[in-house]
C-alpha cells in the first residue's frame, strides 16, 4: 500500500489527522487491490474531482483511493449538495480503468451496485443491522439515509476509459446535526444508532470489502454482486444503467 498525505494541519502539537489514518490503514487494510495507492486530505472541494485532477495527471487507474477529512463541494446523485463535515463522515472515491477481463469493471451500473453492496456489508461489520439498499444507490438504516454511492464516467484519460465511484457514509454526526437541511430521505448516522466508531475505521471496513468483491473469480463477482444486491434491496431485478451514472 502507498499513501499520499497532502494539507497536515496540526492544533497543539497534535498528530495530525492523515499521519493518525496512513498509520492505521497500514496496520488494518488487507485490500491488494482497491486502496493500493491512498491519497488522504485534510481538506479538499470534493474527493471524486480530485480522483479526476489525479487520473489527469496519470496516477495509477487500479483502485486508488481518495480519502478526506472534510469535504467542501461536496456532491451526490443529481448534483445535491453532501454535507462532509469534518471527523464525521467517509468522504471517498476510488479510480478503476475500465477493464474488459474484471468483471466488476466492465460496466459502471455493476460497479454501482458492488459499491453499494461493499458500504452494507461495511456497515454491518460495524455492528449496524437491517441495512438496505433503496433503488438505484442510497444506502438506509431504518428507513432513513446512511450513505450514498455515485459513480461517474470522465471522457478518457490518455486514452485510457476509467469510472470515479464515489462513497459517503454519516458516522458521527449528532441528531441535531441534520436541523440545517432540506433532506428527501431524512439522514441518519451510525452514531444515532448507538454505534460509535471512527469514520476512518468504516472506510478501512469499505475498502476490505469492495477489493473481496472485484477479485471474485471470473464469471462469479457479477452473480455475487447481483444476488447481494437483490437481497439487500428487496427487488428481483438490478437498476438500469441509466439510474446509476451521473456523467460529468
Amino acid at each position: 500500500m502507498t499513501v499520499a498525505t497532502g494539507g497536515n494541519q496540526t492544533a497543539g502539537g497534535e498528530t495530525p489527522w492523515t499521519t493518525r489514518v496512513a498509520a492505521f490503514f497500514s496496520r488494518t487494510l488487507e485490500a491488494s487491490l482497491v486502496g493500493r495507492v491512498i491519497r488522504l486530505l485534510e481538506v479538499v472541494d470534493s474527493t471524486s474531482l480530485e480522483a479526476r485532477r489525479m487520473a489527469e495527471s496519470g496516477c495509477p487507474l487500479s483502485g486508488t483511493a481518495v480519502l478526506a477529512r472534510e469535504q467542501t463541494a461536496g456532491r451526490g446523485r443529481l448534483g445535491r449538495r453532501w454535507i462532509s463535515a469534518p471527523d464525521m463522515g467517509v468522504y471517498l472515491s476510488l479510480l478503476f480503468a475500465v477493464a474488459a477481463d474484471v468483471p466488476l469493471l466492465r460496466d459502471a451500473a455493476l460497479l454501482a451496485m458492488a459499491g453499494t453492496v461493499a458500504v452494507c456489508r461495511a456497515l454491518e461489520e460495524r455492528g449496524l443491522t437491517g441495512v438496505a439498499i433503496k433503488r438505484p444507490n442510497d444506502i438506509l438504516a431504518q428507513g432513513r439515509k446512511i450513505a450514498g454511492v455515485l459513480v461517474e464516467v470522465p471522457p478518457a484519460s490518455r486514452g485510457v476509459r476509467y469510472q470515479i465511484l464515489g462513497v459517503g457514509i454519516n458516522v458521527s454526526h449528532p441528531a441535531e446535526f441534520w436541523s440545517q437541511g432540506d433532506w428527501k430521505v431524512y439522514p441518519v448516522s451510525l452514531e444515532e444508532l448507538g454505534i460509535s466508531v471512527p469514520p476512518d475505521e468504516v472506510a478501512c471496513a469499505f475498502l476490505n470489502q469492495m477489493d473481496r468483491l472485484v477479485r471474485e473469480p471470473e464469471g462469479g463477482a457479477d452473480r455475487v454482486v447481483e444476488t447481494a444486491w437483490s437481497e439487500l434491496s428487496g427487488r428481483a431485478a438490478p437498476p438500469n444503467p441509466g439510474e446509476v451514472i451521473k456523467g460529468p
